[in-house]
């Protein structure tokens, strides 16, 4: 049996049955920022992506913008790490920082964030902590 022809009767109702359509309003873009401007440049793992300062990822994200996106994903990398990933949750983290210029400049654009502990936590490089109390209070 083929398709069925009334769902193609109209172009409402194509439109309405049509596959899966994914436009600029969909999409995320990954930024991945750090403290030092010596740290900042290429992601050689994953060509066209970079590691920002905060004034980079700014000036980076007005271009964006300007070319219709809207939301982010953030990404930090900590210039000093613990065994209990502290700066993750820190004040003055580099996400937290990030979070709030991009806020501050940007107030409508959508920030998402990614508090992947494995990046803050030193030589242990997993996502978990360890057994006893959250120091942060994050349950």
């Amino acid at each position: 049996m083929g398709r069925f022809r009334r769902l193609r009767n109209s172009k409402a109702i194509r439109n309405l049955v049509r596959e899966t359509v994914v436009s600029a309003d969909d999409l995320i873009y990954p930024y991945f920022v750090v403290e030092r401007p010596q740290a900042a440049g290429a992601v050689e793992s994953m060509p066209g992506i970079e590691r920002f300062t905060i004034d980079q990822l700014l000036k980076e994200i007005e271009l964006y913008i300007q070319v219709g996106g809207q939301a982010a994903l953030i990404f930090g990398l900590p210039e000093r790490k613990d065994e209990r990933g502290g700066a993750a949750w820190h004040e003055k983290g580099i996400v937290q920082q990030a979070v709030r210029a991009v806020k501050k400049e940007f107030p409508e654009f959508l920030v998402i964030t990614d508090v992947c502990l494995c990046g803050y936590r030193g030589s242990v490089g997993h996502d978990g902590l360890p057994g006893g109390p959250d120091p942060a209070g994050l349950g």
